[in-house]
């Protein structure tokens, strides 16, 4: 048997284009790092309206979105342009590494062969090495000499009993 039935008549909802829905403010973090002062602060600072979508959640429009995108993507052009520049003037500026051999020297002559090298002596100007230590071995070896103890009467630097 054949029933006859009406379909139910069709609710007619406004038509919204893709274009003309707003951006609901929790799914800038998709696409973009969120900052440090939130998406509202920042929205705000940047004088993005934010409306509420027919959902009741926060929104920016589709133009202002793409504005942020635009933005982002200026900025990692931008970024990618300035490393590339720091590599290049690394790559200008390189520092040789090590010192060319020479034949049949040691390799302080080596060093000493190629120009812009100095000696330790002409680098830190001839300075005297610390004679602390000579010292105190020589009185050592004089009081040893005169088979006693140091003449100041001390003895590991605190008073003899």
């Amino acid at each position: 048997m054949k029933q006859n039935t009406q379909p139910a008549p069709a609710t007619v909802e406004p038509v919204v284009c893709d274009g003309c829905s707003p951006i609901p403010v929790s799914h800038l973090d998709l696409d973009l790092k969120t900052p440090i002062q939130g998406w509202p602060a920042s929205l705000a600072n940047r004088g993005i309206e934010v409306v509420t979508d027919d959902l009741g959640r926060q929104a920016i429009s589709r133009t202002d979105f793409a504005g942020l995108i635009s933005e982002r993507n200026e900025a990692q052009r931008r970024h990618v342009e300035e490393c590339r520049r720091r590599a290049l003037e690394t790559q200008k500026k390189r520092v040789v590494v090590g010192v060319p051999a020479v034949e049949g020297a040691t390799p302080y002559q080596s060093m000493l062969a190629h120009t812009g090298l100095v000696t330790p002596d002409q680098e830190f100007g001839g300075r005297q090495p610390p004679r602390f230590l000579e010292e105190q071995l020589a009185s050592a070896r004089r009081s040893h000499r005169s088979g006693g103890r140091p003449s100041s009467g001390t003895r590991n630097g605190s008073p003899t009993r």
